[in-house]
């Protein structure tokens, strides 16, 4: 499994991290697994209000395993398991970011 470290995590995604691990606080060993969600629908089929394809985020007692997967480190030295929607570049870095009220984005950082 690749082991990211070119990436960084803004404000408003690292309360959503934070607020997860509280949420999930106990003797539990846990890992933080991003999922890919592409779609949110209400019943009638139509989007859900404030939802943008993304990542949601979870707290996991067995981490998923596979050549797909890339475990990225955060700021604090904890780690997360995600699985890239596009070829994960060594030579880029990367940010991860809210994308809506419902998910993160996960892309290459803007260059100034």
């Amino acid at each position: 499994m690749p082991h990211i470290e070119n990436i960084n995590v803004t404000e408003r995604a690292w309360a959503i991290f934070r607020e997860q691990r509280a949420r999930h606080a106990s003797g539990a060993s846990l890992s933080i697994v991003l999922y890919y969600m592409p779609t949110f629908t209400n019943a009638d089929g139509t989007t859900v209000d404030g939802f943008a394809p993304g990542y949601t985020i979870d707290l996991v007692t067995q981490s998923p395993a596979g050549d797909h997967w890339h475990r990225a480190s955060l700021p604090d030295g904890a780690t997360f398991l995600f699985m890239p929607r596009f070829t994960w570049r060594p030579d880029e870095q990367y940010v991860v970011d809210q994308a809506s009220a419902y998910t993160l984005s996960i892309e290459p950082e803007p260059r100034y």
